[in-house]
């Protein structure tokens, strides 16, 4: 999770994915990404402090571009 974005994009595809049947088990996705917090040099806990940090800023995003879908 990049501290610099601050688009809830990958959130929304791993609801869209589960939602839509695509991924029966949110299980199947952690050995990618796991691959991607390697990647970018993460740690598991830097990753749950910048989504803490960025929660409020996410919910309010979302809101917005749900009213300019409908």
């Amino acid at each position: 999770m990049d501290k610099s974005r601050n688009e809830a994009r990958d959130i929304y595809d791993t609801w869209y994915l589960i939602a839509n049947k695509y991924i029966s088990d949110i299980f199947l996705l952690k050995p990618y990404i796991e691959k991607k917090i390697k990647f970018k040099k993460l740690s598991d806990s830097s990753i749950l402090k910048v989504f803490d940090e960025k929660e409020i800023r996410y919910k309010r995003l979302w809101e917005v571009r749900l009213k300019i879908c409908h």
